[in-house]
């Protein structure tokens, strides 16, 4: 029996360095798991943020869909809209503060939005999707800054194929991985800037508690999966 458990023991060894190894493997050649939160996130700088469409959504209570509910002014001006919007390519590293991140993009376009609420003019971005409640001109989008707190986000969905369709793909990219934050508790930690090509001093914001990024290629997309994972992992041992 000893001699059994030996074996059982050297074999579960095995298959867990195995693991391991096949892990580690997944990482981009120029990373390993030696690799220090600054060599990945400077990896993923060079190679994958400014590929990326780069989206953010959130969770709203259901009363936003449904405007006979006297409750709804209240929760409108309290709560967190249903709601995503999906920026071009081209964010790019302009700060690390720990494992605090900070992204910008200067030519920014919003690809695409969508919102479950009754009333799209309450988006976060709404001057940049509709133009104002009044009759404002629609704004348009010069510059967006993003800031991402590794320490705060956890994994979520491994990339998967969001679109076979050819036109949809050619603007929103067709692999995509999402994070969410963590915790029980709402914060929407993820936090885009918007400044307009009218006047830099119009700006527009937005907070989320899901981010996710959009490549073109499948392989793309697994390498950035595995090396922002890895980031992700780092900040969560400190």
């Amino acid at each position: 029996m000893k001699t059994l458990g030996l074996l059982l023991c050297c074999f579960f060894s095995i298959l867990s360095s195995r693991t391991l190894a096949q892990d580690v493997s997944k990482l981009p050649p120029d990373l390993n798991k030696g690799s220090t939160l600054s060599e990945v996130v400077d990896w993923l700088d060079k190679n994958s943020f400014s590929h990326a469409r780069i989206g953010l959504e959130s969770d709203g209570p259901e009363s936003y869909t449904d405007s006979s509910d006297p409750m709804n002014s209240i929760n409108l001006s309290l709560g967190q809209l249903s709601e995503g919007l999906f920026f071009s390519s081209g964010f790019r590293l302009v700060k690390t503060d720990g494992c605090g991140l900070t992204l910008r993009n200067d030519d920014v376009k919003i690809l695409r939005w969508w919102t479950k609420s009754y009333d799209s003019n309450q988006m976060s971005l709404a001057n940049f999707v509709f133009g104002g409640k009044k009759g404002e001109k629609k704004l348009t989008p010069q510059s967006a800054v993003l800031f991402i707190p590794l320490n705060k986000m956890r994994e979520s969905k491994k990339p998967y194929q969001y679109t076979k369709k050819a036109e949809e793909a050619k603007s929103l990219g067709t692999w995509r991985t999402k994070f969410k934050e963590k915790g029980f508790f709402k914060l929407s930690v993820f936090k885009m800037e918007i400044s307009a090509a009218e006047d830099p001093e119009l700006k527009g914001k937005m907070q989320s508690g899901t981010l996710t990024f959009t490549f073109d290629d499948k392989e793309e997309s697994q390498r950035f999966d595995a090396a922002i994972r890895q980031a992700i992992k780092l900040c969560s041992a400190k």
